[in-house]
């Protein structure tokens, strides 16, 4: 979840103002930022995209009102 909560600003959005999703090359950086080992980022990456399905629905909710 730390992983998560530092990639709060690394969301990628359209002219159009719509969430596309999250920038994956600053999670790596972030990934190593929090020196997360080799072995376990597939597993984090699996995890960060289920989280991020949710997020992204909640954020596309929202900005319709």
């Amino acid at each position: 979840m730390e992983v998560f909560v530092a990639m709060g600003t690394q969301v990628n959005v359209a002219p159009t103002g719509a969430v596309i999703g999250y920038s994956y090359p600053a999670l790596l950086a972030v990934m190593d930022a929090h020196q997360v080992p080799a072995s376990a980022r597939r597993q984090m990456l699996a995890d960060f995209r289920t989280i991020e399905a949710e997020a992204l629905t909640l954020m596309r909710e929202r900005a319709r009102g």
